[in-house]
């Protein structure tokens, strides 16, 4: 039973890898080398309209910075769990700051961090369908080029229903947002209380970054390798 599921992985691996290309469809979802909406791209998250969003004590001594652009990218898998139809990832979260006439300051904060969602009903990472999407996390941590140590996450678990299913003619998938997420988000500056931002959207719904074959393996090999290596052991331990 194992190695039939060791197999199937593999199988999806290489069916990820064949499909490695990727393009975009403006205004109408788009077209990803993988059956998932975050792995390959960029969430460029937005204010409405576009619109500066405030951010007090970013600056030094405590001025108020701002930024039109928040993007959490560099999705890489790291677990799925069948039972839950949550995803783990890992992911990165960069802005560049600005003053207020939207001019580059030459700050930016570029934070490691997780990232954590929900597809229900969703039993595999490479299963087609139509979920109701949650996003239950994401947390980023580290200090910005201006030297203030910053943390930034989720202030709400904000819902979407995504539509993930083969693009005809084989090559990809196509991921259409039925609905989108809004979402509030939130930031604290030197362990202190956290500070929430205007409701974001993402902005990028409709397109998504390249990825090449290389990349496209790495994404999901370790993940996927663990999740092999634990069924593996849970089978030994009820022998």
């Amino acid at each position: 039973m194992v190695n039939q599921t060791l197999s199937a992985l593999t199988r999806g691996i290489l069916a990820a890898v064949a499909l490695s290309s990727v393009s975009a469809v403006a205004n109408a979802g788009f077209v990803n080398a993988l059956p998932d909406p975050f792995l390959g791209r960029s969430v460029d998250l937005q204010a409405a309209s576009g619109t500066l969003v405030p951010l007090s004590g970013v600056g030094p001594g405590g001025v108020t910075l701002y930024a039109n652009h928040f993007l959490i990218q560099n999705f890489v898998f790291n677990s799925f769990d069948g039972v839950t139809g949550t995803e783990n990832l890992t992911a990165q979260f960069d802005v560049d700051f600005l003053d207020s006439a939207g001019k580059p300051v030459g700050g930016n904060a570029d934070l490691p961090g997780t990232f954590k969602v929900q597809f229900n009903g969703r039993t595999t990472p490479f299963e087609a369908g139509t979920f109701t999407t949650r996003l239950l996390e994401a947390s980023f941590s580290g200090t910005t080029s201006l030297g203030t140590p910053i943390d930034v996450s989720l202030a709400n678990q904000p819902t979407a229903t995504i539509s993930i299913q083969p693009h005809v003619g084989g090559n990809g998938y196509d991921i259409n947002y039925l609905t989108s997420f809004t979402i509030q988000g939130q930031y604290a500056l030197n362990g202190g209380a956290p500070i929430a931002v205007p409701p974001l959207g993402d902005a990028n719904n409709g397109t998504t970054t390249k990825v090449s074959e290389p990349l496209t393996l790495a994404l999901l090999v370790p993940g996927l390798l663990a999740m092999a290596g634990s069924r593996r052991r849970r089978a030994a331990a009820a022998a």
